[in-house]
């Protein structure tokens, strides 16, 4: 059953917070906690995965907006696809595949409400190792929602595109379980 959290008033993203998207921190503050994350980014990059570490490294997910997302709970993956880019890189398909999702603490209503809807858009992204094994991905989108996916395994794949639009799924959140026995 999907988590719910409308008590939440903290978010699980550390350093690149509603509040700092908003420009509510002084300039000074606003530095700082970009120069933190440079320096807690290159603490972790040598933990993580190869393919993570590459997509820490390369991908900008800076007003990427979702094509589909599919969680398969049976298999306790999940599935990103996202239209990403700008006029000055060049756009792309970004396909991001977690593995071994931590279901339990994964929220389902969040995930669902983004992928539904058509206005938004990543912000910020930030990616962390957890105790007991598990990498983390915390995401900022727009309008204001946070989403952190904690999971063992990580891959994505890059296809250009020539623009930045593209033809939303119909139904662009699909929850997939097992079958009862």
């Amino acid at each position: 059953m999907p988590r719910e959290h409308p008590e939440r008033t903290t978010s699980p993203v550390r350093f690149f917070t509603r509040a700092w998207h908003a420009g509510e921190t002084s300039d000074e503050e606003a530095t700082a906690v970009a120069e933190a994350y440079r320096e807690h980014r290159a603490s972790v990059q040598p933990k993580l995965p190869e393919r993570l570490g590459t997509f820490v490294e390369t991908i900008d997910i800076h007003d990427a907006r979702v094509r589909e997302i599919r969680l398969d709970a049976s298999t306790a993956t999940l599935q990103v696809d996202l239209r990403a880019g700008d006029l000055q890189a060049g756009y792309f398909d970004l396909g991001i595949r977690y593995g071994g999702v931590d279901l339990a603490a994964l929220d389902r209503t969040m995930l669902a409400s983004i992928a539904q809807d058509p206005h938004a858009e990543a912000l910020y992204d930030e990616v962390d190792v957890t105790p007991g094994g598990w990498y983390e991905h915390r995401w900022l989108w727009w309008p204001y929602r946070d989403l952190d996916v904690r999971f063992r395994s990580f891959d994505f794949a890059v296809e250009p595109r020539p623009d930045r639009s593209f033809e939303r799924a119909v139904v662009p959140y699909v929850e997939l379980h097992s079958a009862a026995p």
